[in-house]
């Protein structure tokens, strides 16, 4: 369900820009990793 939803907020932003979408999923994922490691 939430990664539908993710898709979904995605997808029209990769018509404006895919290296923007690359470097936003890129900070996401290494936050996440970040707070994961931090916890």
């Amino acid at each position: 369900e939430a990664q539908g939803l993710k898709a979904k907020q995605i997808a029209p932003q990769v018509r404006l820009s895919p290296s923007r979408v690359w470097r936003i999923w890129r900070e996401g994922s290494d936050g996440a990793r970040k707070s994961a490691e931090n916890s």
